[in-house]
């Protein structure tokens, strides 16, 4: 497998393709959502959640404490995390995780450039938890469907 090194640290520390993809992800997961996780080989790890009201799902109970609260929260999070997973599991069952880092390196270098970066199609989902963005659409918040970009059966990558 192809590794990969960090830029934000003194000493590179190296990475698997996935387990790259994975902290790209936990960082966007934190930044878009409040949401501070863990990533493991095989799942995310909430460590708190930060701001509920920033999660897709999430419905407070009205006239509800911190502690009532507490329960609508990690289940906004479980759902968001769940789907994080499957969408995660088709890319790599595909061998997109190469493609999606390309893509997000392209689009965060755009937009550190201040250019429009869009891509035809590009991971409507996914990449929503890295920088890489189109129009900073929140795809669970507006039931965008991944599947109508990667299908674990597709050959080709996405926007082919």
């Amino acid at each position: 497998m192809a590794s990969c090194t960090t830029r934000s640290s003194s000493r590179p520390r190296p990475y698997t393709r996935e387990a790259y993809l994975r902290e790209l992800l936990v960082e966007g997961l934190h930044r878009r959502y409040g949401l501070r996780a863990a990533s493991s080989a095989i799942d995310f790890v909430v460590d708190a959640v930060e701001a509920p009201e920033r999660l897709p799902t999430y419905v407070a109970a009205p006239d509800a404490s911190a502690a009532e609260a507490a329960s609508p929260a990690d289940t906004a999070a479980r759902r968001l995390l769940d789907r994080l997973n499957h969408e995660l599991k088709v890319i790599e069952k595909t061998g997109f995780v190469s493609y999606f880092l390309i893509v997000g390196d392209f689009v965060r270098y755009g937009r550190s450039k201040r250019r429009l970066v869009r891509g035809a199609r590009l991971g409507r989902r996914l990449p929503g938890h890295l920088p890489a963005r189109d129009l900073h659409v929140d795809p669970l918040r507006y039931g965008l469907l991944f599947e109508t970009v990667s299908q674990s059966e597709r050959i080709s990558p996405p926007g082919h």
